[in-house]
This record gives C-alpha cells, structure tokens and sequence, in this order.
C-alpha cells in the first residue's frame, strides 16, 4: 500500500513580515488617499530600504502618570484613537481628504524621505512630479489645518469627561525627530484635579470650585477678574472665580440634557473669563450672562468676596429676577409665578416640548428675547416633543386653544 506523502508544514511567519505586510498596507492606503500610485516604487532605493526595515511612526496617544490612577483612562484614550482614525481632513489645495492618522504618520515620513534622499536625475519625471505633488499636500497652511483638525477631534472627546469639579483633561502635542526622515508625534493627555475650597454662606460652610477649562495651549486656563472687569470697585486686586456646587446643580436641572452638560459647563467658564455684568439684587450682586455658542440661556449670580468671586446659583434665561422673566410677564400681563406655574424655567420646555411648534406663543417669547432657545432644538432635540404644554400655556393667557403653526 502507498504511503500518503507527508504535507510540508506551512511557514511560521515572523513578527517582522507581518509589521513589513502592514506597513506595505499602510502605505497603500495612503496613496489611494492622496492619489499618488506607485508610490512606494517612486522612492529613492535607500528610502525604500529605509521604510520596509523601519516603517512609519504612528499617531501615538498616551496618558500622563497622573491619568493612568483613573480607571476610564483606557476607554478614553482608544475613544480619541478612534476618533483620529475616522477624522478625515480636507486639502483644499489639492482637492482630496486625507484621514488624520495617515497625515501624521505615514504620510509625514514619507515626505520627509523625499526632502531627505531628493533624486537628482532629472529624467525621472514622475519623481519630480510625486515631490511637487507631496509638497502642494504638505504645506504649510495644510499642516497648520491638519493641526486644528486634530486639536478639535481630541477636544472633542476630552470635553465628555472633563469638568472642573471633578477633572480636567487637556492634551500636550509633543513632536520627536527619530532621524532624518522621521517624526514621532505623540499625544499626552494629562489630568488636572480639582481646586476646591470651603466658602461661608449666609453663615453656612460651602464647597466651591476653581473654575477652569482647557481652551488651548499647553495648560489649564483658571479664571479670573482683574478690577477692570467690575465697574465702580475700589479693589485693584485680580481674584480667582470660584463656583458653588450648588450652582452646578442648578445648571444640570435647568440644563436638562445629561449627555451634553459637560459640554455646557466648559462654556461656563468661557462666560466667566470674559465676563459681562448685569447688577442684581440691590447692587450686592451681579448678573453674569451664561452664553454656550454666543447664544444667552442664563446667568450666573457671583459677587465679589474679599479674596475671590464667588459664583452662588445659576438663573435660566426665564428665571425670576432675570431681564428677560420681566419683558416676559410684561408682554402677558400675567402672575409674578407664571413661568414657575407654567414650568416654563428649564432649557427642555423649550426644546422638546410643542411649545416650539406654536408660532404665535413663539413669538412672544422672541419679542421678549427669549426666541433663540427654541433654535437649540435644531441640535438637541431627538425628534420627539411632549404634547400638550402649548395648550397649557394658552389656557393660561386665555389665548384661543389649538397650537398655530
């Protein structure tokens, strides 16, 4: 009987092909990307020596010592890998997208081996025609919206974790050269815990925050008021900005969108550092206007204590003691109580309620400055509205029932 001959056993790949295959892979993709065939076969021999031995260096992301003790610190940094990957930006120059990671990684080497082994035949016309091409793509302004691109990619996702009384997240942009035709970029993303102090209230002790965010740079931005930004004090002292977490509980109830108030707190601070001031309260007080996207949905009751500001409780835009509240109750000629009656003093009444649909109840509130809540809905509304509020409302002004669109 015939023996079966023995099957030769399949090869063992090693760790160095598969990094060659993805490599190769890598820079195929980039080419089809930029629109550059043969690419990799245009290259100067030693370049190509160069790149299947060493490879591009990727978009790295990592946390700072002081991230890593948190336990979200992974989710957080593949969510921004993640974000990098899909994020694609456009070249105007040379009419083409180019994702992210690609630009950075294996895109910038490999135009940095065309600076670094240039060919000198000049007969070589699709070389010449590559480098003019890859130059037009690395330019300068490209490489400076590349940048922006990628801050506002990561910020993005830093924005969903981070808020001042609890941690702020930032990123610091650190680019290494790994010779001549090699750049590392690395992205850190570090953690900054809160500033918390105990302040007196009515007699009563108080936690508050350091109010503070990321806006750029290589650092957290704290807030502050030089003398200038409060009329007629005579103090010539700047004073940190301090927030009342009863204040942010304010903000998280009259907000009313848990998956956004995040967001909405980092506009907080950029309302604070660039404060613009309304009296309240006798004087005592201040009304500070609460903007999220230059559109007012509040304010921020502070006063100016011996060594800080104190910022004590937030006021929707509809909120009693607000300027907007009394055009509104002027224009009804109603009770002092008919936007607390009403429920009327939250961000959700106007966005995801049939108020929006009515547009005679919608133009009382824009003739009393009050109409740009309603165009928020165009963001953050899912589509559904709860029935029946307008009609409420009508009954209550002895308007005629039935919403009028």
């Amino acid at each position: 009987m015939a023996r079966r001959k023995a099957k030769r056993p399949r090869p063992v790949r090693s760790q160095t092909y598969h990094a060659y295959k993805s490599r190769n892979a890598a820079i195929e993709q980039l080419a089809a990307e930029l629109g550059t065939p043969k690419l990799f076969d245009y290259l100067p021999r030693e370049a190509r020596t160069l790149l299947k031995t060493t490879g591009s260096l990727p978009l790295r992301v990592e946390a700072s010592p002081a991230f890593t003790g948190d336990s979200d610190h992974s989710q957080i940094i593949q969510d921004i890998k993640n974000e990098i990957t899909k994020k694609s930006i456009g070249l105007d120059s040379t009419n083409i997208e180019c994702s992210l990671n690609h630009f950075f990684s294996t895109g910038q080497t490999l135009y940095s081996m065309l600076i670094a082994y240039p060919c000198k035949d000049t007969r070589k016309t699709a070389y010449h025609e590559l480098s003019e091409r890859m130059e037009a793509i690395f330019s300068q302004e490209n490489i400076d919206e590349a940048n922006k691109c990628l801050g506002r990619a990561i910020v993005s996702i830093l924005f969903g974790f981070s808020r001042f009384d609890q941690r702020l997240l930032w990123p610091e942009y650190i680019h290494s050269n790994r010779g001549a035709a090699f750049t590392q970029y690395t992205i850190v993303i570090h953690r900054e815990a809160p500033v918390e102090r105990q302040v007196t209230v009515n007699g009563q002790s108080r936690r508050a925050y350091l109010c503070g965010a990321y806006i750029g740079g290589d650092q957290v931005e704290w807030a502050e008021w030089a003398p200038k930004s409060v009329p007629n004090t005579p103090d010539n002292n700047t004073k940190p900005v301090y927030v009342q977490s009863h204040a942010l509980r304010r903000f998280e109830e009259r907000f009313g969108f848990p998956e956004y108030v995040n967001y909405g707190i980092v506009w907080i601070h950029e309302s604070l550092r660039s404060p613009n001031l309304v009296k309240h309260n006798g004087g005592t007080e201040w009304l500070v206007e609460y903007k999220m996207d230059s559109k007012r949905l509040g304010y921020l009751v502070a006063s100016v204590e011996k060594d800080i500001v104190l910022v004590k409780t937030f006021l929707f835009l509809t909120m009693r003691g607000t300027p907007e509240e009394l055009k509104i109750r002027t224009a009804t000629k109603t009770h002092p109580r008919f936007v607390e009656i009403m429920k009327l003093d939250d961000l959700k009444s106007y966005i995801s309620s049939d108020l929006r649909l009515d547009s005679q109840l919608r133009s009382i509130f824009t003739q009393c400055g009050c109409g740009h809540l309603f165009d928020l809905g165009d963001q953050l509304n899912d589509g559904h509205y709860d029935i029946g509020r307008a009609e409420s409302v009508r009954r209550y002004l002895g308007m005629k029932l039935g919403i009028r669109h």
